[in-house]
């Protein structure tokens, strides 16, 4: 199947393969057992040689035991000691021995067998998991343990090991016997440790078709090709054979334990990686059912028992949040803890071992070499344990900790967000400082989801610096007080003396993160706003407002970053050079206070030592920054937890609708500072609404009837009374939909939930199909019949794909009147016996309006269900009622029967009686098309697809990208002052080893003082270059990465993205232009700075480093070189992995962005259809997408990190080695391994720094890819004059339009000619091209054919963003700009609060004379009134109005307005029409209108059809002209309608 046909349905619901049968989340998200008879072959036939190789070692142990020989009186007490020694050993394996063959015993006894439990099909396997592990671990502890006595011998001693064998014995056959045993032992490891575990998983996530702006690769698709039919569903046998061949879930638990060990279940993903040119996500390993389950089975409102939140008026406090997130986790925390302190012990161990090497050097009384061969052998051993048991200490924290508290932090704050009140959407960014904060808005909300619990999930893997810290300077004090004495303790001393400062900086942090996060929140909820109402901004030329809005906003933010660099200096300041304060004033004690002398060995491993404290607290600074970032975000994320839920209406079995005196508002942003007395209400409602009728509500402008619908769905606060109303359950919309298609009947369809259709239409990123199914299964009969009910059928013909058209976010690519209609066949679809409606009607045409009330509200689909539809049309809909409720100014005016309304109460039916049957159908002279052909299989079509595929490079990042921000951080004088600065602190870091090999060789007294002057200048010298290293990295006034580089990046970003068109928005999903904005450029504001410094210290540390080792010892030149080709081969391939799978990384976020943002603007669509389990059923597939990239990302960096650093140890042996074998002085044995040990440990950080750095730049390159896109609107062209036009002429000259070259023309051969000052209309069927025709004027469209001229000028040859200021635009949708009410009319902010005041009053906002009750009552009688973020305080009829309001203050000689009348009532219509006809008097008007009475009184109507015009003329001609369309349009209003028409007309 192509992946481009799968819907976005098959996004939400589980593919076949996913066993849909089951109920259950994490049932539904089981990994299966694959590959099962190679498992059981591996383990059968590796347990055939592990019995026999076990009774070969118990019988070796048992004759080691026998031939012992006695303690001879000649020995020495040592050699007593190991003889004894020897034999417990002896006495112990041959019980451990014992111990396992039990063990193989029971494994023989309880074996691995085949289960009828389908999900768990093989018997045993914890027990079988048990005995590989111990098995494994025993027979190593074996092997280390008869090494012991000799080691021991050795380290006491300083003698090689003596041999024990029998006097009877030849010497020869007993060592014989000796090494055979050791030999089996390996043997046997290797055996029990090349068993496998378990057996190999497979895992398929829900399918990702469309959706969410995810458009799946053709490669990606493999995973998902093996996919079973429907009734293939229950046999999970069957979809393990399918999946027999393809095991994708990542081998940790379930590999042997020598792949276990070395990681090398990472190894099939870099072999990917070499062989292919880039990594898709189908490549990357799924990560384990218990890790991807973790968040479902913590999720509150499903595990009650196990989380529990506080009740009633308490709130969520910092602990009570950690305690929800970390809980149960105590076990894994522990075991963590105890590795990484091993980790830290086997450091020292090295330093110690360094120590010894040096000291025996100078030994005079060394009689072999034993002792430091022995040492050297420590060195490494310790050096590769080290690094192997680092890397599996760290991929156990991101696997067990890190991933599981990324998974329950989504899974908390996405359940909240469905149970939160939609509050959050009354959001604005732009009010004054004191009041951000508590606008907490949907921005705020993605935020929380992806930066702060990254934070939060981060302390996983970065909070054991400072347990690592605490030991390394306790170790550090033990071992340098064994050497140095009372000395010691005064370098010690400087680190807690420091402690006063460093509790400021992190005070001052704390504050500053916080501040840091609200700017970001707001900047990021501004361009959230932009890219929302981008096409009413353009369409206007408001681009440059916004955009100083934004950089205002951006200004505030690098604020607050740039002090929290700034701290963050102090910082590494601290880190960075205390270590080095602290060893001088150690020394200067030691040697002057003291009178010691200063040895070699004394020297070099107390700088060692020091060096390796100062390695341990550089680390702490980023933890204890990382540490308050996740202390504000604990904050933040306590605070949207502790927001009210919505209050549940009552027994979901109910399906009564009950007021009950009730006073309704609407929600408040918690905490905000808003006086309640002032809010819209609607008082003392006391209805009843009758079950399984169609009630009427209706009303003027602003009487409250969105705000009754709200408060039937609970999505509004009922101050008192109450309200009862059905509410669809959590899981109404279906996960296994599609299993259980061949049980729905008339009977069962229908269920208690409800269905809604809000006055703004909601279309997610999908198919026609996918959103009128919205989850539930296909029922093809019913499906057709909605599609014809809901007039879609001739819609859907003139598309190529049929239902399967691909449509973008908020339906941007269909008319308003086609989303309208795509939101009534869902509700007629829906299984709800509910139904809600509010003013669907307003957006389709008066033919369309009347088929729709005919059709479809007095139809089948709706017969016998609650209709509760909200609507101005009362004259066309009174008919077809059975209930009708009248608002004015909040209260109820009249509900009753239908037939008993007082008609003089309706103010739309002062004129209006009665409706006859249409007698012409003009737009409807075709046949209509089948449904059954318009309804596509995926197999049949493939879709066009809306959004491009996200862009992902190959390979390493180019060096473009390097140039962008390197070259945004300054010119050639800020980079030559950073590589004296890098260069002389790596040259001095260099020098004073050097120095101490002089200081330590000299013991003369006399020349302490001059020794002790120049260490001190020294450290001096490196603390200044060291510290003003960081201030230069960071910048000052107009130079840096923080100060300049984030500023000029973000300015031209912002800048690219304002000036590109209106098609990019409309292919590019608003998900993915946020992430660009959000988590892209903060890791250009937070990392790519000190990821630059970083690589370029460790790049010069590592190769001077290598410089004076290879001078001081030729012959590791050839080993250097031997090892740094590999070296280099496997830097390039990390590097190109890394890259690619951050490139991933950033892919997987921007969809999961795209959810939530769906889920936070649309929460009450949500809710209203009970899509709750459905959502968070999507959040969990495309979480589980996210977070699969960043787990292989870290598990392929530990797996390279270990191999690399295990073969640099390699290095240090092999120096260490030949120091001893040549003899050297301890002077330079200990320059020489200080030397390699910084080589070779320096070696993998420094690969580290640069793939770590590569990866942070390829949010850079994402970025640049945006910054150099050539998609950008056009600049050249004249620029008019400021009053142009000064007639308003317009006039289009065979005009055809396309929306791509591949798609068919929208608009053919359009003419007509609009003379100045005259005013026209334009009517049509939805769909006919009316919209496209007002965007063709204003460019956004370009024709290609024709041309449009207006005051005689060809409009192409003008620079764009001059021709749209000129002319005036209102569009349908009424978004506003968020802040003030003065903010959102007057944008520019050149109007005085008179002219403002005056186009609200001729917008009829406002009435002639403002009275001091208005100004307390009246929202818009004060120009400080809140508006939120696109409006949405208010109803979209008085958005609308404010539109109105905005383009009266814009004063052009050209205004279109399309449908922007539409959602206010007929009185106000009529009011607004004459209204413009006394403004805009002067004006040429071009209005696309669905109301024929808006138009009747206009000079001209142009009619369209199918992008074509049928007719232009005068209304009058128009309609008396027998057969026209336009006189067809008229008489379906019916009779009555048609003669006032007529006299309309006439007038």
């Amino acid at each position: 199947m192509s992946r481009s046909s799968l819907s976005s349905t098959s996004t939400l619901l589980p593919s076949p393969d996913d066993g849909g049968h089951r109920d259950e989340l994490s049932e539904i998200n089981q990994d299966i057992p694959v590959s099962i008879s190679s498992f059981l072959h591996n383990v059968r036939k590796l347990k055939g040689f592990l019995g026999p190789a076990l009774s070969i070692d118990l019988g070796l142990e048992i004759a080691q035991v026998v031939l012992m020989p006695e303690e001879s009186e000649h020995w020495t007490r040592y050699e007593r000691l190991a003889h004894v020694q020897e034999r417990y050993c002896n006495v112990v394996g041959a019980a451990i021995i014992t111990c396992l063959i039990a063990l193989y015993a029971c494994s023989l006894i309880f074996p691995l067998k085949l289960s009828r439990t389908p999900w768990q099909p093989i018997k045993h396997t914890r027990f079988h998991r048990s005995f590989c592990t111990v098995t494994f671990l025993f027979v190593s502890l074996l092997i280390l343990l008869h090494a012991s006595p000799h080691i021991l011998y050795i380290v006491f001693t300083h003698l090689p090991a003596p041999n024990f064998y029998p006097p009877l014995l030849p010497k020869a056959p007993y060592l014989t016997l000796s090494l055979l045993r050791n030999v089996i032992l390996v043997l046997t490891l290797l055996i029990s440790g090349s068993m496998r575990r378990g057996p190999r998983m497979q895992y398929t996530p829900m399918a990702l078709g469309t959706g969410f702006g995810v458009n799946a690769e053709k490669d990606d698709a493999k995973v998902y090709d093996k996919a079973l039919t429907p009734a293939q569903v229950d046999d999970i046998e069957a979809r393990r054979k399918a999946a027999e061949e393809h095991s994708n879930v990542l081998d940790y638990s379930h590999s042997c334990m020598l792949s276990f060990c070395f990681m090398a279940y990472c190894y099939p993903l870099a072999k990917t990686s070499i062989t292919k040119s880039r990594l898709l996500m189908s490549d990357l390993p799924q990560i384990e059912q218990r890790i991807r389950n973790d968040g479902a089975e913590r999720i509150i409102s499903r595990a009650p028992g196990r989380i529990a939140l506080p009740t009633g008026d308490d709130k969520i406090t910092r602990w009570q949040l950690i305690k929800l997130v970390w809980g149960g986790r105590g076990l894994t925390v522990t075991i963590t803890l105890l590795f990484e302190s091993l980790v830290v012990v086997l450091g020292f161990l090295q330093a110690v071992s360094l120590y010894e090497i040096i000291n025996s050097m100078d030994d005079p009384t060394r009689k072999t070499k034993a002792y430091p061969y022995l040492m050297c052998w420590a060195l490494f051993l310790s050096q590769t344990s080290e690094c192997f048991l680092q890397a599996y200490s760290w991929t156990r924290e991101n696997f067990l900790l890190h991933n599981p508290v990324r998974f329950t932090m989504a899974s908390l704050l996405f359940d909240k967000i469905l149970r939160c009140s939609d509050s959050k959407s009354k959001e604005a960014h732009n009010l004054k400082e004191g009041d951000r904060d508590v606008r907490k808005g949907k921005t705020q909300v993605v935020n929380l989801l992806t930066i702060d619990s990254s934070q939060i999930g981060g302390l996983a893997t970065r909070i054991w610096a400072v347990s690592n810290a605490t030991i390394s300077l306790v170790f550090g004090v033990y071992v340098l007080y064994g050497m140095l004495g009372v000395s010691s303790l005064v370098g010690i001393a400087v680190v807690p003396l420091s402690s006063p400062l460093s509790f400021y900086v992190s005070r001052a942090c704390y504050r500053t993160d916080k501040a840091w996060a609200q700017a970001r929140d707001a900047r990021i909820s501004a361009i959230r706003e932009y890219l929302n109402g981008v096409r009413v901004i353009k369409l206007n030329g408001f681009e440059s407002y916004f955009q100083r809005r934004i950089e205002a906003l951006r200004a505030t933010e690098t604020t607050a970053q740039r002090w929290r660099f700034t701290l963050g200096t102090l910082f590494n300041i601290l880190a960075d050079q205390l270590p080095s304060a602290a060893i001088a004033f150690t020394f200067l004690a030691y040697t002057k206070f003291f009178g010691h002398t200063l040895h070699p060995g004394t020297a070099f491993v107390a700088i060692n030592i020091f060096n390796r404290v100062k390695s341990a607290l550089q680390s702490v600074p980023n933890t204890m920054q990382g540490f308050f970032e996740a202390l504000v975000a604990i904050d933040r994320i306590c605070r949207f937890l502790n927001a009210p839920d919505i209050e549940p209406l009552g027994d979901e079995e109910s399906d009564a609708l009950v007021f009950s005196h009730a006073t309704i508002t609407w929600p408040t942003s918690l905490d905000a500072e808003i006086d309640r007395a002032k809010l819209f209400k609607l008082r003392d409602v006391d209805v009843r609404i009758p079950r399984g009728k169609f009630t009427l509500i209706c009303g003027p402008l602003g009487s409250g009837k969105t705000l009754l619908l709200r408060s039937l769905l609970g999505e509004a606060v009922i101050e008192s009374g109450s309200i009862a109303a059905p509410t669809s359950l959590p899981s109404a919309t279906p996960l296994n939909g599609s299993a259980l298609g061949s049980k729905w009947n008339l009977d069962t369809w229908l269920d208690n939930s409800v269905a809604y259709a809000p006055q703004q239409a909601y279309i997610r990123h999908g198919t026609i199909q996918d959103n009128i199914l919205f989850g539930q299964p296909m029922w093809r009969a019913r499906y057709v019949e909605a599609l014809r009910q809901a007039s879609l059928q001739s819609d859907l013909a003139l598309m190529e794909s049929g239902d399967l058209t691909e449509v973008g976010d908020h339906g941007v690519t269909l008319s308003g009147g086609q989303r309208a209609r795509v939101n009534l066949a869902r509700c007629l679809y829906s299984r709800a016996n509910t139904v809600y409606m509010d003013d669907i009607l307003s957006a389709v045409d008066a033919h369309t309006a009347h088929f729709i009330f005919n059709e479809c509200l007095t139809g089948s689909l709706l017969k016998n269900r609650t209709v509760v539809f909200v609507t101005h049309h009362v004259a066309l809909c009174l008919p077809g009622a059975d209930y009708i409720v009248t608002l004015n100014e909040g209260r109820v005016e009249q509900a009753c029967q239908a037939y008993n309304a007082e008609v003089h109460n309706l103010q739309a039916l002062e004129e209006e009686h009665h409706i006859d049957e249409p007698a012409v159908d003009a737009t409807r002279a075709k046949e209509p098309v089948p449904g059954d052909e318009l309804v596509k299989k995926p197999a049949e079509k493939t879709s066009r697809q809306i959004y491009t595929t996200e862009h992902a490079s190959e390979g390493r990042v180019d060096r473009s990208h390097y140039r962008l921000i390197l070259g945004a951080a300054g010119g050639w004088g800020y980079w030559i002052g950073i590589a004296l600065l890098y260069g002389l602190t790596a040259l001095f870091d260099v020098v004073k080893p050097w120095f101490m090999r002089g200081w330590s060789s000299d013991p003369d007294p006399a020349h302490l003082n001059k020794y002790l002057r120049g260490w001190f200048g020294l450290i001096s010298i490196t603390i200044a270059t060291g510290a003003f290293r960081w201030v230069w990295l960071y910048g000052f006034g107009s130079i840096g990465f923080y100060s300049r580089g984030s500023k000029v990046i973000h300015a031209k970003l912002l800048q690219r993205i304002i000036q590109a068109p209106l098609t990019f928005f409309e292919s590019t999903p608003t998900g993915r232009i946020v992430n660009i904005f959000s988590q892209d450029q903060y890791r250009v504001d937070a990392q790519v700075a000190d990821a630059f410094g970083r690589a370029l210290a460790a790049a010069l540390s590592v190769g001077l480093a290598f410089i004076v080792t290879c001078i001081e010892t030729p012959p590791l030149i050839a080993i250097a070189i031997a090892f740094a080709l590999p070296l280099q081969w496997i830097s390039s391939r990390l590097s190109k992995l890394r890259a690619d799978l951050r490139r991933l990384t950033s892919i997987a976020d921007s969809p999961l962005i795209t959810l939530y943002n769906d889920v936070s603007e649309e929460i009450v669509m949500i809710r209203a259809f009970g899509s709750h389990q459905f959502m968070i059923a999507s959040m969990q597939t495309l979480f589980n997408r996210d977070r699969q990239a960043w787990c292989a990302d870290w598990q392929v960096f530990n797996f390279v990190r270990s191999s690399i650093r295990a073969i640099a140890c390699i290095f240090v042996a092999a120096a260490a080695f030949l120091m001893v074998h040549k003899g050297l002085t301890g002077a330079q044995v200990g320059l020489v391994l200080t030397f390699a040990q910084s080589a070779s440990g320096g070696l993998f950080g420094l690969l580290e720094q640069i793939s770590n750095l590569e990866q942070t730049f390829v949010s850079a390159e994402r970025i640049n890819r945006y910054i150099e896109m050539p998609e950008q609107e056009s600049f050249e062209g004249d620029i008019p004059e400021k009053q142009w036009p000064t007639r308003g002429s317009v006039e289009f000259k065979n005009v055809s339009v396309k929306y791509a070259d591949d798609l068919p023309e929208v608009l053919h051969k359009v003419s007509f000619k609009v003379e100045p000052a005259m005013r026209v209309g334009i009517v049509g069927a939805t769909g006919s091209g009316k919209s496209t025709l007002a965007l063709t004027l204003f460019r956004a469209v370009e024709p290609c054919e024709g041309r449009i001229e207006v005051d005689g000028t060809d409009i192409r040859t003008l620079e764009l963003h001059h021709l749209r200021k000129s002319l005036n635009m209102v569009a349908q949708d009424g978004s506003l700009c968020s802040g003030t009410l003065r903010d959102a009319i007057d944008i520019t902010g050149e109007k005085d609060d008179a002219e403002i005041y005056k186009a609200l009053q001729r917008v009829h906002l406002l009435p002639e004379i403002i009275t001091p009750t208005d100004v307390k009552t009246n929202p818009f009688a004060n120009l400080d009134s809140f508006v939120a973020v696109g409006g949405d305080n208010f109803s979209q009829g008085q958005r609308q109005l404010l539109c109105l309001a905005r383009a009266l203050l814009k004063q052009s000689r050209v205004l279109v307005m399309d449908e922007a009348t539409s959602s206010v009532d007929f009185e106000m219509d009529e009011q607004i029409t004459k209204t413009l006809k006394e403004s805009f008097a002067d004006t040429t008007i071009i209005t696309i209108a669905h109301r024929l009475a808006t138009i009747m009184q206009y000079d001209r109507v142009l009619v369209l059809n199918k992008g074509q015009v049928l007719e232009y003329d005068s209304p009058l001609n128009l309609i008396q002209r027998d057969g026209s369309a336009f006189q067809a349009l008229c008489m379906a209003q019916g009779k009555e309608n048609f003669e006032e028409l007529l006299a309309m007309a006439s007038r």
